[in-house]
């Protein structure tokens, strides 16, 4: 369920960014907002029903603000950007959180999270960064004849009289 909402939330991102020309802020911030005013009062009944400690509602009050900086930028690059690659990399949080799990608490993993993380982690970086990796014939047919351009371009021009081109 979470993914169809966040999958909702880039499409509209999409649109009130790039064709109603809203700004990326004011739609994380009031997005965020109005999310804090309905779910406040129930986490405040909660709070006092279950008699939270101090340092726990810190922590949560500071993971809080953490993910909203990160979930801000992530909606940033989605509405400037391309959402695969933003959202590739976001979705790789719980392999670093069962990373720093087993390092820094000393959880075991065993062989099928081990062979999870490394296919998540390499399905996170084939999508980011797999365009440049592989590129299609066109892009690359594409290339190939503006360096032929260029060089004929150059080649002609490379006169005493044309000195920048060098």
């Amino acid at each position: 369920m979470t993914t169809i909402i966040y999958s909702f939330r880039t499409i509209y991102i999409k649109v009130f960014v790039k064709k109603l020309k809203f700004n990326s802020f004011d739609y994380i911030t009031q997005s965020y907002m109005l999310s804090g005013l309905v779910f406040m009062p129930f986490t405040i009944k909660d709070m006092f029903y279950y008699n939270f400690d101090m340092e726990i509602i810190t922590l949560g009050v500071s993971s809080g603000v953490l993910n909203g900086i990160a979930t801000f930028l992530l909606f940033y690059s989605t509405s400037h950007g391309f959402t695969g690659p933003a959202y590739a990399l976001k979705n790789i949080e719980p392999i670093v959180q069962a990373i720093f799990g087993s390092l820094f608490l000393g959880a075991f993993l065993n062989t099928n999270q081990i062979i999870a993380i490394v296919f998540g982690i390499l399905g996170s970086l084939t999508i980011t960064v797999g365009p440049y990796l592989f590129p299609d014939k066109e892009a690359v047919a594409k290339r190939a004849k503006e360096e032929r351009v260029m060089r004929k371009v150059k080649k002609r021009y490379s006169t005493s009289r044309f000195k920048y081109f060098k």
